[in-house]
């Protein structure tokens, strides 16, 4: 089983070969609505409707290079098996988001695993890129912006995943 943090780096790398130079990240969880889930918009080139209606199709690549389209495949079959589900939104030159959600007391859910190193990872080797990161709860809402896009120096990656470290940890753990 893998991590729900390994598909939110499957999401943010479409993001990156899309060209994003903005890229939104939320993780929520609640308890009330026995949900924990992800979302990401970017501001890449988006998709075209044909593109768009395979997007989740396992046999379905828009780069043929790096492989054969599992990513979003698995990660829709995976949230359904764990009584979830995924949306994809997309408009041709104004960008995407992807939304996943799990039960959170299914047996099938995933953990959440490191979101941290997941922004480390992404951020790696992509100065300019403006990321903003938002944990929610049914009673917490918290986020974080790197610099980049407005004017600031842009954060190291290794601070923005102790930062996102530490706000995944307030609403998972009530920490």
């Amino acid at each position: 089983m893998r991590e729900i943090s390994e598909s939110i780096l499957d999401v943010l790398m479409n993001s990156a070969d899309a060209g994003a130079r903005k890229v939104e990240l939320t993780l929520f969880l609640s308890e009330r609505e026995d949900t924990v889930g992800f979302e990401v918009r970017d501001d890449g080139r988006g998709m075209s409707r044909e593109t768009l209606e395979r997007a989740a199709d396992p046999f379905f690549s828009t780069d043929g290079a790096r492989g054969a389209g599992l990513g979003l495949s698995l990660l829709k079959s995976e949230a359904e098996q764990a009584d979830g589900g995924m949306e994809i939104e997309s408009r041709e030159g104004r960008g995407t988001r992807v939304r996943a959600w799990y039960r959170a007391s299914s047996l099938d859910t995933p953990p959440v695993g490191d979101v941290g190193l997941t922004a480390e990872l992404f951020l790696s080797g992509r100065p300019g890129t403006e990321f903003v990161f938002r944990c929610r709860s049914d009673t917490l809402c918290r986020e974080f912006r790197t610099g980049a896009g407005d004017g600031e120096a842009p954060d190291i990656p290794q601070s923005v995943r102790e930062r996102v470290r530490e706000m995944t940890a307030e609403i998972t753990q009530g920490k």
